[in-house]
């Protein structure tokens, strides 16, 4: 990707790497996937495979919030865990700028809250493992929808400098025949 897209204009012009670039928004991507699928997949599959027997154990002051705060909870752990994984890998290959980078944490654990929370929102009206399917079609569009806005940022201006990528050069080529 480095020779496709290079280096990226970022705010107050200062030049950044395509990876610099990019690494920032895969670091909340992983907090967001990590929370929405483990609220989500986890607590299906684990209700649907526990025994009647085993839930019939709790104790009685436990009731079903605390059941949903508990997952949310676990969500947000582990998609702070995901985003924390992320940021060190980060680090280690030099994608992080200053020190403030650790300031990115907080922000993983709010998407990763947000997104565990609408996760057991949505569990409760799934009435099957099958319904885990709509989970994946709601959240697998954010992708190609992020890369339609750097297409948006990044092309123009790899146009306006005269180069084009790859893959606008060849599409170009085939709509006017060239």
């Amino acid at each position: 990707m480095k020779t496709l897209v290079g280096p990226v204009v970022g705010p107050g012009g200062h030049v950044l790497s395509y990876q610099a670039f990019i690494a920032p928004a895969l670091l909340a991507a992983s907090a967001m996937n990590g929370a929405i699928y483990d609220s989500t997949m986890n607590v299906v599959l684990q209700s649907s495979s526990t025994p009647v027997s085993t839930t019939a154990c709790w104790p009685p002051s436990l009731g079903p919030l605390d059941v949903a705060l508990g997952e949310i909870g676990w969500a947000l752990f582990r998609g702070g865990l995901y985003a924390s994984g992320f940021l060190v890998v980060m680090a280690a290959l030099g994608l992080t700028a200053s020190c403030w980078a650790i300031l990115m944490l907080p922000g993983a654990l709010l998407i990763a809250f947000a997104f565990g929370a609408v996760g057991m929102a949505v569990t409760t009206y799934m009435r099957s493992w099958q319904d885990l399917d709509l989970v994946v079609l709601a959240v697998l569009p954010m992708f190609p929808v992020h890369r339609h806005v750097l297409r948006a940022v990044v092309v123009p201006r790899v146009a306006a400098g005269g180069h084009r990528m790859p893959a606008v050069a060849a599409r170009q080529s085939s709509r006017y025949g060239r």
